[in-house]
């Protein structure tokens, strides 16, 4: 929510983060969730949903498949967030980035869901992929502590979030660790990082003011041309 708003204020452009569960719905429309009944269990579908009800279906190897899907998926959503900057000048404001995405693999291995091999092998598809991107210039994290995070969770009573092992207080934990000791502290040296207190949500002017205060002339790009003289 806060980032779709900070892109109306600022005037840019707001790319939200993708989903599994979109994967398959064809381009005709056809929901191909709906053939699973005819597939074998290796086959079927597995979207957020599904993650949230079942972490450890084929003993981790759904969520392991899963989570290395949505990182394609970041990955590709960030090419064309630099393909829009590139090509029409408009900034770009990301719910989440392929950057973040390292957080909840690291939670997933902490907490048995997937095993370290799996990991070592995340790592070795994130470290060929993500060197060639652009990072971002700025990076807003919302701090809210895991007890208030249960709170709401236990506030919506969605049942497959509400009950899932992934949103017990040892995994959340574990997210908000990889977050501020790997993530923050790695992005930290390549763009600005603004971080709140989001246990009572703010008013989202007060970011705004903060990022208007930002200097982002270092980041500017430069082009080099060169002549090669011929004799």
């Amino acid at each position: 929510a806060l980032a779709k708003e900070l892109a109306e204020e600022l005037d840019m452009a707001y790319f939200p983060s993708p989903n599994v569960a979109d994967c398959y719905i064809n381009k005709y429309g056809y929901d191909l969730r709906q053939v699973d009944h005819k597939l074998p269990e290796s086959c079927k579908s597995y979207d957020e949903n599904d993650f949230l009800k079942d972490p450890m279906r084929g003993n981790g190897s759904k969520a392991a498949r899963f989570q290395l899907t949505k990182l394609s998926l970041r990955y590709k959503l960030h090419l064309e967030a630099l393909a829009h900057i590139l090509n029409t000048g408009q900034g770009v404001v990301m719910d989440r980035s392929p950057f973040s995405d390292l957080a909840y693999m690291t939670a997933m291995t902490e907490t048995g869901v997937i095993s370290k091999n799996v990991y070592n092998f995340y790592h070795q598809v994130r470290n060929n992929a993500l060197f060639a991107l652009w990072r971002p210039h700025l990076v807003i994290y919302l701090d809210v502590p895991v007890d208030e995070t249960r709170r709401r969770i236990e506030a919506r009573n969605l049942p497959n979030e509400k009950d899932s092992m992934l949103t017990t207080p040892a995994y959340l934990q574990a997210l908000v660790d990889s977050y501020k000791k790997d993530y923050l502290k790695d992005i930290s040296t390549h763009a600005e990082v603004l971080v709140y207190d989001w246990s009572k949500v703010a008013d989202p002017e007060i970011v705004v003011e903060d990022i208007e205060r930002i200097d982002f002339d270092q980041y500017t790009v430069f082009f080099f041309s060169s002549r090669r003289r011929h004799t």
